[in-house]
């Protein structure tokens, strides 16, 4: 199962100030870390490892446990996707029937799209207009158009989450 997460403003920007964190907050960064709690991997690209400085734990004590109690492994394993790895169907191959997390960023979203490899969306809307000139939440190359379905759609004050699944 291949879940993205990402986070938009209104107007479909990927960020505010060259990075994402701002178009969310704190229930955003939190539903991150349970999403990571569930996964196996965490796919992301290397310019967003550059960007959002990923470095240490992806997810906290409490939840250490509650992975270790449940059969997986204490952190979930960080798979960087860059131009000089394997390309990408190779890579999702490879990694089978795991749990897969993407965090994005926009290309790797767009290349995921672009494969048809989209199981679940899970997309933060934050509450700003960036306006032209920011990138969007999807790049790359046009793709084929995928239907989703709503599965939830959740309100936390001025923050939309929202989750799509493949529809069949």
């Amino acid at each position: 199962m291949l879940r993205v997460n990402m986070v938009s403003s209104l107007d479909g920007a990927a960020w505010l100030d060259g990075r994402s964190g701002p178009l969310g907050g704190p229930a955003d960064q939190a539903l991150m870390k349970t999403l990571r709690m569930f996964a196996d991997v965490i796919l992301v690209g290397a310019g967003t490892v550059r960007v959002e400085g990923y470095q240490g734990d992806l997810i906290d004590e409490p939840q250490k446990q509650w992975r270790l109690e449940h059969g997986l492994t204490e952190q979930p394993r960080l798979v960087v996707v860059s131009r000089s790895g394997p390309p990408l169907p190779e890579l999702l191959a490879e990694l089978g029937d795991l749990h897969i997390l993407c965090e994005g960023g926009p290309h790797l979203f767009g290349s995921l799209a672009a494969l048809d490899a989209i199981d679940d969306l899970c997309l933060t809307i934050g509450p700003v207009l960036v306006g032209p000139g920011a990138g969007r939440i999807t790049a790359g190359n046009p793709h084929p158009v995928r239907r989703m379905n709503l599965v939830h759609a959740i309100p936390d004050g001025d923050l939309l989450f929202l989750r799509y699944a493949r529809s069949a």
